[in-house]
């Protein structure tokens, strides 16, 4: 096969969810029923999706990549591709030479676009939701000898994937002892609210390339009440670490990545004036669940007024010119909810949060908690 299908993913990569579930990969919204990450690439489903993507035919569940290329970002099907070209995948025989790998749904925080599918430390919250409390998920993913002798790449999420750092530790051994360490591909998605131990800068350090993304959607206290239960000053700390570490590794790379939301509408510039004088690369992904912390679902006059601010910024800061495009090009959409509709549920959910967790709206972001609260 010579053509190119709608997306390169499912012919060598997957990814294993917090509960042991498999999905094609890490933006599909619907975890497929009845594999596990040892039978789900040669599986009868990733069959039919192989087949209906060489028809250039894309997947119901395929619509957050079409939204990011709809309005002017970076899609993960496009870096898909990308990926592929680096491993040199041809599009004939599936061969299972990358996974996105959650190990647990352990994490230290409870942010606010979250939930317990994804952080044990939102198990309360939901209880007093009313829904049915999840515990503690686990994957019991492994990595065989077999399969580490052909991956190239491996991405770490959470939970909080450094809480997990002696069974990362543990797969990293497994293939450099198994195959070559130097030809793998690894990124580790962090809230940098933990620090990485010797042993694993060790072993990162002999890999083809470790990317560390970094999980932190504001400048200051604003991400500590985003990300609640972290601290900013850990998180400057752990982020200087990495700098130290990039500087004696030319194999380490860094990114911020932010979920831009109603919280952190109006402080692009900040979080954006930080990472480029730490000089770090950022990219920004949008927030649309829940849909009360849309910022789209905010009043046409913000939004405009926020958009004219954007585009001067963006002269600024050329850089990261792609960060205010994703941003001014998502603000001019307008959201599901109207405002009557979004007010009274933003509200029910963001003040139920706020009394359980002791932080308060009106402390971080005024202008929202007025909006909130306008009559």
């Amino acid at each position: 096969m010579t053509q190119k299908p709608f997306c390169a993913f499912p012919w060598f990569h997957q990814q294993t969810l917090p509960d042991g579930s498999m999905q094609p990969c890490c933006l599909w919204y619907r975890p497929i029923a009845g594999y596990d990450h040892k039978n789900f690439l040669h599986g009868q489903f990733m069959q039919d999706l192989r087949t209906q993507f060489m028809e250039n035919t894309a997947h119901e569940c395929c619509q957050h990549c079409i939204r990011a290329e709809e309005i002017g970002g970076a899609s993960y099907r496009q870096y898909g591709f990308d990926l592929a070209d680096q491993l040199g995948i041809v599009f004939e025989e599936p061969k299972l030479v990358s996974q996105e790998v959650n190990f647990t749904s352990v994490c230290n925080l409870k942010c606010r676009m979250c939930s317990q599918e994804r952080s044990t430390s939102w198990l309360a919250d939901a209880a007093a939701m009313g829904q049915k409390p999840l515990g503690k998920l686990e994957s019991h993913w492994n990595l065989d000898v077999d399969v580490a002798e052909e991956t190239r790449n491996l991405m770490f999420l959470g939970g909080e994937p450094l809480l997990h750092q002696d069974e990362l530790q543990h797969t990293l051994r497994t293939i450099r002892d198994a195959g070559d360490l130097a030809r793998t591909t690894v990124s580790i998605t962090t809230n940098m609210t933990v620090a990485f131990e010797p042993g694993l800068k060790s072993l990162l350090a002999a890999t083809k390339h470790t990317n560390i993304i970094c999980s932190i959607d504001s400048y200051g206290t604003l991400n500590e009440y985003i990300r609640s239960d972290s601290n900013w000053q850990d998180i400057e700390s752990n982020m200087n670490d990495l700098i130290n570490m990039r500087a004696s590794n030319q194999n380490i790379g860094l990114k911020i990545n932010s979920v831009y939301s109603i919280f952190n509408y109006d402080v692009l510039d900040k979080i954006v004036a930080w990472a480029e004088q730490l000089n770090v690369w950022m990219q920004i992904n949008t927030c649309t669940w829940p849909k009360v912390l849309d910022a789209r679902n905010l009043p046409w006059s913000m939004r405009s007024a926020i958009v004219d601010r954007y585009v001067t910024s963006m002269a600024k800061h050329q850089k990261y010119q792609h960060c205010y495009n994703t941003v001014i090009n998502h603000l001019r959409q307008n959201g599901d909810l109207d405002f009557r509709t979004w007010q009274n549920k933003f509200k029910a959910y963001n003040e139920f949060l706020d009394s359980r967790r002791g932080m308060y709206l009106k402390d971080y972001v005024l202008s929202l908690h007025e909006l909130a609260n306008q009559p």
